[in-house]
């Protein structure tokens, strides 16, 4: 695996151990009741304060399965989460909608004597009844994209077809929900074969979905009140290669797309392109990791600009690291060590908070815990010139944390994970979903 020069550089400053600070977190809230496994955890932060939390469950106990997915809500300016809740069957995805609302899209198999012969989409409305918006042949899993204040939503899949003359495809369709009514599916790919899918939308209406067709990385950006524009190419592997690619639309209509490239028996690199405010194109690619990306990473828009966090090699170990750029186009990315190397590092998440302030959370973990163990965090100081992290902080205990998603709550930043604190049996490891806010 080749290292970049930088790499080699921070991997002296890693050798140091990490000194970890009395965290300015409250105490872990469990929002969930414990089960056999549970998540991912999906957040819905509100346009008016508050936020919604989502995830998946499944039992299987003496033979007998059992699985469903639950919410819990923290009211604006509350201390903690209410109850946990039903919500829809097979939830795949969860958002903001309007100004208090969410949106949640559930996808189930349709049953038959001779296995599934496809999947019912639905979507339920601030938990309201569920609607069913197609029946068809999904491939992976159907993405959302919506925004905190914004009135309109898009529901992106893979679908599986066959021509008449026998070719398979699978084709991008898309679902939109516009001036409060739910679209027929429209097709924004019809050739070749797709597979990995992103998709964002901001409060005025801008829409980006990207995915990977045959090889290729494509994306197309809807603006308000037009219709879908030319498929854009941005970046293309021969043979087997694993994507991952991730979308974000700032209020201002700046469409990102960062994605992971990663060959077989090749390099693992991270790159970005950006479609500048008042345009409709991408631009150049730029590289942020030569090698050694992580398959995890996360992007968000500070008040300032962009960031992406991920975990990447160095000598000493894997180390959580935040690339940052202005918000003009074509603008250099700073390189900034989040914390010091360590054993296993994995699953960073980022978030920006209201007064500017970075935090940054990693799984660190624990021996005897399978690669689990306690969330961290650190956070750069709102100041755009700060370059350096503060402490490092203990999110959790030390309770076989699998993985932790950040989220700002009017201001608050919260950190919400799953883990599994003890057993309920001896062979039945229970898992359940918690939650904590940073009050620094």
């Amino acid at each position: 695996m080749r290292r970049s020069p930088t790499l080699t550089a921070l991997a002296a400053l890693a050798l140091a151990p990490a000194t970890v600070h009395a965290a300015p977190w409250t105490a872990p809230q469990t929002l969930s009741a414990p089960h056999a496994s549970q998540g991912p955890v999906g957040v819905a932060s509100l346009a008016l304060g508050g936020l919604v939390a989502g995830w998946r469950w499944r039992d299987d106990a003496g033979g007998d399965a059992s699985s469903g997915a639950a919410i819990a809500t923290r009211a604006p300016a509350a201390r903690g989460f209410g109850a946990q809740s039903p919500t829809i069957d097979g939830l795949v995805a969860l958002g903001p909608l309007g100004l208090r609302q969410t949106v949640t899209v559930g996808a189930r198999a349709v049953p038959t004597s001779r296995g599934p012969a496809g999947t019912i989409l639905r979507a339920s409305l601030g938990g309201g009844p569920a609607r069913t918006l197609a029946v068809a042949r999904i491939w992976g899993r159907p993405v959302l994209a919506s925004a905190a204040g914004g009135s309109d939503a898009l529901i992106a899949y893979v679908e599986r077809t066959q021509t008449a003359s026998g070719t398979r495809r699978r084709v991008v369709r898309a679902i939109e929900r516009r001036r409060g009514t739910w679209t027929a599916p429209s097709t924004l790919s019809g050739t070749g074969r797709a597979d990995v899918l992103a998709a964002a939308q901001n409060p005025l209406g801008d829409a980006v979905v990207a995915f990977v067709r045959d090889g290729t990385l494509v994306a197309r950006l809807r603006r308000p009140g037009r219709r879908w524009g030319p498929i854009q190419r941005l970046a293309r592997s021969s043979g087997p290669t694993a994507w991952t690619v991730s979308t974000f639309l700032d209020r201002a209509g700046r469409a990102r797309v960062t994605w992971r490239r990663h060959p077989h028996g090749g390099v693992s690199e991270l790159r970005t392109a950006v479609v500048p405010r008042g345009r409709d194109t991408f631009t150049a690619p730029q590289t942020l990791v030569a090698d050694g990306a992580s398959a995890r990473f996360a992007v968000a828009s500070t008040l300032t600009g962009w960031v992406v966090a991920d975990v990447e090699p160095t000598r000493a170990g894997p180390r959580p690291m935040l690339h940052r750029t202005p918000r003009f186009a074509g603008a250099p990315w700073t390189r900034l060590p989040v914390a010091p190397a360590g054993r296993g590092i994995r699953g960073a998440d980022v978030a920006g908070n209201l007064n500017g302030s970075v935090t940054v959370a990693w799984v660190q973990p624990v021996r005897g815990q399978g690669g689990d163990g306690r969330i961290r965090s650190a956070t750069l100081d709102a100041d755009p010139k700060a370059t350096a992290f503060g402490p490092v902080e203990d999110v959790s205990p030390a309770e076989a944390a699998h993985e932790v998603r950040l989220a700002d709550d009017g201001g608050l930043i919260l950190a919400l994970w799953t883990a599994r604190p003890g057993r309920a049996g001896p062979d039945e490891p229970r898992t359940v979903v918690r939650a904590a806010g940073r009050t620094g």
